[in-house]
């Protein structure tokens, strides 16, 4: 599976996800830049190679910030991708999104309340709703899980 075709997929779960009722969210004091949260080099550890800068996208009705990794390496069909929903309707959004997967992999041990389905990990912590994507999501879920870990474990001390 070639890169462009797992960001056409993504950005396709993305637009399935976004055509649903809109939400507004309410503004916090502290917008999160989800291309903020990760250092460089745990970015790179956590892929097992160097990557780009992150590339920020913000979808202004939702309140959505989406950052995307890509490899230095043009051959590689490496990514990972971070999404925050924030503020007052985060839990609900969350919520609404698990009950669309009911088949849903519980995971343990990140944030408030996490799972996996497609495109990767879903978290929920604190105020956040956050979803990390890190390509094929059988080969990568451990990715997903260890940037999921930090990510949580960093807005969650924010309560």
């Amino acid at each position: 599976m070639n890169r462009t075709l797992v960001l056409k997929v993504f950005a396709f779960s993305l637009i399935i996800f976004l055509s649903g009722p809109v939400i507004t969210f309410a503004k916090s004091r502290a917008e999160v830049n989800p291309c903020h949260i990760l250092m460089r080099q745990e970015i790179d550890e956590i892929m097992g190679e160097k990557m780009n800068e992150g590339k920020l996208e913000e979808k202004k009705v939702t309140g959505m910030k989406l950052c995307l990794y890509e490899p230095i390496d043009v051959n590689s069909f490496s990514m990972l991708q971070i999404t925050i929903l924030q503020g007052e309707n985060a839990k609900k959004h969350f919520s609404v999104i698990k009950k669309g997967f009911p088949d849903h992999e519980v995971v343990e041990g990140i944030g408030d309340d996490a799972f996996v389905a497609i495109p990767g990990l879903h978290i929920l912590t604190d105020r956040y709703y956050i979803t990390i994507a890190a390509g094929n999501l059988t080969k990568n879920k451990d990715k997903a899980l260890a940037a999921g870990k930090k990510v949580a474990d960093r807005l969650g001390k924010g309560k």
